[in-house]
């Protein structure tokens, strides 16, 4: 993880979860995270390949310059990466994985600006992982952004951060995604869905960033 909001979320899910694989839904407490909530959002699963958007933080709706709630967080992505975040998300729902993926995103007048996005899974109060909370922030200043809106982004980098406290569940389906070239680390291990996944905890290989 290369943004410091970025570690502060996942250490602030990774704390609330306690014993658990992924803390409820209703334990988050705003107040807590209060500088985050601007770069946060919280999708639905729909169903195992289709999720929404639940709810978008401020920054990241008037970084994208519209209104994000209840639109197709799937169809956000382009075809050709379409395939690799529908597993990546059922990994997160079904594994109760954590997943940081690397962004290149453009704006209308075609500035470009590197992401980091966050996704950690929720249990509703009904027991089930249909809930994902993720944070989306920028890793270099822009003083474009809110201005000049993103209208596309592409994946550049996908990992699993596997905690240690496990729940057994169905494994993802075998099916081939093509993976960036950026993957790679030290400590990964090969999935049967071409994942990289790192076992439990923070890497403390990136220097942290910060952005306005």
């Amino acid at each position: 993880m290369k943004h410091k909001k970025t570690v502060k979320l996942y250490n602030y899910w990774n704390e609330l979860r306690g014993d658990l694989p992924a803390p409820r839904r209703s334990a988050l407490d705003p107040q807590l995270i209060s500088g985050l909530l601007g770069d946060l959002f919280i999708l639905e699963r729909k169903s195992p390949v289709e999720y929404s958007f639940r709810l978008a933080g401020t920054r990241l709706c008037s970084a994208y310059g519209r209104e994000l709630r209840g639109q197709s967080f799937t169809r956000f992505w382009p075809e050709c990466d379409r395939e690799s975040i529908e597993t990546l998300l059922y990994s997160v729902t079904e594994d109760a994985t954590a997943a940081v993926v690397g962004i290149q995103a453009q704006s209308a007048a075609g500035n470009h600006l590197p992401l980091e996005m966050l996704l950690l899974p929720l249990f509703q109060d009904n027991g089930k992982l249909t809930r994902v909370l993720g944070g989306l922030v920028p890793l270099e200043s822009a003083y474009w952004i809110g201005v000049d809106p993103l209208i596309r982004q592409s994946v550049r980098s996908l990992r699993l951060i596997w905690p240690d406290k496990k729940p057994a569940r169905t494994p993802a389906p075998k099916k081939t995604v093509a993976t960036p070239a950026a993957f790679g680390h030290a400590s990964a291990r090969r999935t049967a869905i071409n994942l990289r996944v790192i076992e439990g905890g923070l890497s403390t290989k990136q220097p942290n960033r910060s952005a306005n």
